[in-house]
């Protein structure tokens, strides 16, 4: 287990859209308990229709959870070393209300050990006093909570405040010697999830996988270390838990032209400028689907693949050695070679992008279909302005990366991936790599904008009720 997870948007759902209904107070009207009822519900309603829509479940403050002693009270067979205490807290759940611990609580954990190590879990959830039996009536009820010991996984409407591995044999709970790797009957606190507002988008990301396990695993750490970050840096948007990885491969006993890939579903799909040039016709309709239908493909021509780096490195080589020269009349014919070089590096690299280019839009053309021409985005494209702006893109490897765009297809020239997952081979400073995360955000963003956009154009029109 790795811990520090987001919660899933998808997961808390907000609830079903219903007017709120409330009492329409006249002189004269007569208030008994439904009626009043009617106007006490509608104030509940609303309060918790309002944390429900504009925050995810969690913990507010408090509520913490430490190894302490058994309660006085207690009798002398329960005075043992498996009593916890939490302390006072707010949590509102995913129904949206509100979970108030007011005073510390002593928890004995009661679950025996067993043949292997098995995880409990302690949550607490909301409890309505309204559903409570009471042995008299009483005027005012106070809204409690209920503190659970669990051997499955919490569910929606609880709120996890800590989980122990309890060991093969009975033992005392401890304080976790390292907070960040809890061991065996250690309290292990890395799955609290803070209460937090709720996206406004959720971001679905896939990728075409590759012949090298290696590659995958690769392509998988760099667009997770994107999606984590953009939690970070840009909490109205959040990426699904879950990075599909789609076999655009026809089986080798099939025929490539009659079998077909598994169906891309997402916001934006990630695959190399290479992967482009080996797909089959099943394949490349599977992608123009996808593009149809809103979404984004994002090509990435590493700097290996194309000789990029190689390229750059002559250019800055003969950069330095031109503004060495300058001013100087005895070198003056060296520099004007050196000068003439590197205009010929200028137009063989501006040669090998429009190749790139023009070899994409090849290999993503059928007969009944053409590619979109690419074009670097302009001043006020969503790439460049949303939400982060940018008038250069970032700098890797000593040479700023090339974007291109066009329909739905994105073109970067570099090692934009690599640098999302802050690569020891790059071995970039921290503000290139910030800068790398925040035009994979916008990256992100417009993926998400353009599918969301074009589903609700391409959606059948709601009847009237």
């Amino acid at each position: 287990m790795t811990g520090f997870l987001s919660p899933n948007p998808a997961s808390f759902p907000v609830a079903a859209i219903a007017p709120l209904r409330r009492l329409a107070v006249r002189n004269g009207l007569l208030l008994d308990a439904e009626r009043w009822q009617v106007a006490h519900d509608y104030h509940r309603q609303r309060q918790n229709l309002h944390y429900q829509a504009l925050h995810l479940p969690g913990i507010v403050c408090g509520l913490e959870v430490a190894v302490g002693p058994p309660p006085a009270e207690v009798s002398a067979r329960y005075r043992d070393q498996r009593w916890l205490q939490v302390s006072p807290g707010v949590a509102i759940d995913a129904h949206g209300n509100l979970v108030v611990v007011d005073q510390p609580v002593s928890v004995h954990l009661a679950s025996l050990a067993e043949a292997q190590p098995h995880w409990v879990y302690l949550v607490v959830r909301h409890v309505d006093p309204e559903g409570l039996q009471r042995s008299q009536p009483t005027e005012i009820i106070a809204e409690t909570f209920r503190l659970d010991e669990k051997k499955q996984p919490p569910d929606p409407l609880d709120i996890e405040i800590c989980r122990i591995l309890l060991p093969p044999s009975d033992g005392p709970l401890l304080p976790a010697a390292d907070v960040f790797a809890p061991e065996v009957g250690e309290i292990d606190l890395r799955y609290r999830q803070p209460a937090q507002l709720r996206p406004q988008a959720l971001v679905k990301v896939a990728y075409a996988q590759t012949a090298l396990a290696s590659e995958d695993q690769r392509i998988r750490h760099s667009l997770q270390t994107l999606l984590d970050a953009t939690q970070a840096l840009y909490p109205a948007l959040q990426g699904e838990a879950d990075l599909q990885a789609v076999n655009l491969n026809v089986a080798e006993a099939a025929s490539s032209e009659t079998a077909s890939p598994e169906p891309v579903d997402c916001d934006l799909f990630y695959l190399t400028h290479r992967q482009c040039l080996g797909l089959s016709p099943p394949a490349i309709a599977t992608l123009q689907q996808h593009l149809h239908q809103g979404g984004v493909l994002l090509v990435e021509l590493p700097s290996r693949d194309g000789n990029f780096e190689e390229m750059h490195a002559i250019g800055r080589e003969l950069d330095t050695a031109v503004a060495d020269l300058e001013g100087s009349q005895r070198f003056a014919d060296l520099r004007s070679q050196l000068a003439t070089e590197q205009v010929a590096v200028t137009a063989s690299l501006d040669s090998r992008l429009a190749a790139a280019q023009q070899t994409l839009r090849q290999h993503l053309t059928q007969p009944d279909w053409t590619a979109p021409p690419l074009a670097a985005p302009p001043a006020d494209h969503p790439l460049r302005r949303s939400p982060f702006a940018f008038s250069q893109w970032p700098v890797i490897r000593q040479a700023p990366l090339r974007l291109y765009s066009g329909g739905g297809i994105v073109l970067a020239l570099g090692d934009l991936s690599l640098a999302w997952a802050a690569s020891p081979e790059l071995a970039l400073p921290r503000d290139r790599v910030r800068a790398a995360h925040e035009l994979g955000i916008n990256l992100l963003h417009f993926a998400w904008q353009r599918h969301h956009w074009t589903q609700i154009q391409q959606s059948a029109p709601i009847a009237a009720a």
